[in-house]
């Protein structure tokens, strides 16, 4: 009974109203413990920041879920799908194109999603680019939802990155909605940029407050399903937003303080881990002086994320605790190196790193709560504040 009362809230929210592909304002009481909020979707990736991935080309005649009318004057032409749904039965796609027309490079979208790319814009590869949206590429998709095939909009950045051509989807959520007298809007994205669904590890951030914009969004502002976010006095975890991003879903925390957790002003997870020297270390011995956990990766070619450890080391070495997290980390180096594919720091992996590439730095103050996070190649700008 619980379950269908809940639906029937979802239903009468989302429809409140739409004018324009735009969900009418929801209004909520302090008072209220449950917030589920109706969402909109927008070009772009607004104040977030979205990747790309290099797209994967095969010859036309390999074998793919069905064939497409394919322009004639496209010399050595390539086939890609990207798919809208990995965790659908059924499975659908946007086709993309690429080969040359006399000396350049072009691609073509299936932007009506009707596998005939006679009919869809030509476009010469240029470098990606990442400060305007411009020319993002507008495109319709098919997927399943309940039962049925529907087709929805989205839009993707595609370019260059060392002449390969790369790509992904560039859209976020807006949720506009009234707590009391104060008006709120926050913004959700997916970053698995090549699934057209919200339903892995979706971000959310609040981006205005009485209609003040935030600036810019940094890591402490951005948080994760099941993270809390601050709305006036009250506190709401992130609790789910829909499979298609339709509804969010904010339910009120009661006890922020007695969290433990990875977000700024929770209490910090305790661990014990194995430096590649050979030192066992527990958390719990180094309240004494602020403590930095620093993840440093070398995907994609970076060490400004390693030099950023040796940085703050040597400014600071004295008046802190310092550990770098990393894999196949060298022996016989300077500091504290914490290998993450030893399988006994499995245990600080999952609550300060939990993915193969980070390049998180978590501050960790005497109190033993979580004071900053922010990239590692910051430090510089936030550190001066926090230790002296």
């Amino acid at each position: 009974m619980k379950v269908l009362l809940k639906a029937l809230v979802v239903i009468l929210i989302l429809s409140q109203g739409c004018k324009n592909g735009k969900i009418e304002l929801n209004q909520f009481s302090s008072s209220n413990d449950t917030l589920i909020i109706g969402t909109y979707k927008l070009k772009g990736s607004g104040p977030f920041s979205l990747g790309v991935s290099p797209g994967y080309f095969e010859d036309t005649d390999a074998k793919f879920s069905y064939p497409v009318l394919l322009p004639e004057n496209i010399i050595g032409a390539k086939r890609m799908q990207m798919l809208t749904d990995y965790r659908a039965e059924t499975k659908h796609y946007i086709d993309i194109i690429k080969g040359r027309i006399g000396e350049d490079q072009v691609f073509i979208v299936d932007q009506n999603n009707n596998k005939n790319m006679t009919d869809d814009s030509i476009r010469v590869c240029r470098p990606i680019e990442w400060q305007s949206e411009d020319h993002l590429i507008e495109c319709i998709y098919s997927i399943s939802k309940q039962r049925k095939i529907i087709k929805d909009t989205s839009w993707l950045r595609m370019g260059l990155i060392n002449d390969v051509l790369w790509g992904g989807r560039s859209e976020h959520l807006i949720a506009e909605f009234m707590i009391d007298k104060e008006k709120f809007q926050v913004g959700i994205v997916a970053p698995r940029i090549g699934d057209f669904t919200y339903s892995y590890d979706p971000d959310i951030a609040l981006i205005s407050h009485n209609l003040i914009m935030v600036d810019s969004l940094n890591d402490r502002d951005i948080l994760k399903q099941g993270e809390v976010i601050k709305l006036n006095d009250n506190y709401y975890r992130f609790d789910n937003i829909s499979y298609y991003g339709d509804s969010l879903t904010l339910v009120k925390e009661h006890d922020f303080d007695k969290l433990i957790g990875i977000q700024v002003g929770m209490i910090a997870p305790d661990f014990t881990c194995l430096t590649v020297s050979g030192d066992t270390i527990k958390s719990t011995s180094l309240h004494d002086k602020i403590m930095i956990i620093a993840n440093s990766c070398g995907c994609g070619g970076d060490i400004k994320s390693t030099e950023a450890y040796y940085e703050i080391l040597n400014k600071y070495g004295d008046k802190i605790h310092i550990l770098r997290l990393d894999s196949r980390i060298d022996k016989d180096l300077e500091g504290n190196h914490v290998d993450m594919e030893n399988k006994f720091n499995k245990d600080i992996y999952n609550k300060y790193r939990n993915a193969y590439c980070s390049r998180t730095c978590y501050v960790v103050g005497r109190n033993n709560r979580i004071i900053d996070k922010f990239p590692m190649e910051e430090w510089d700008n936030n550190l001066l504040k926090l230790i002296y």
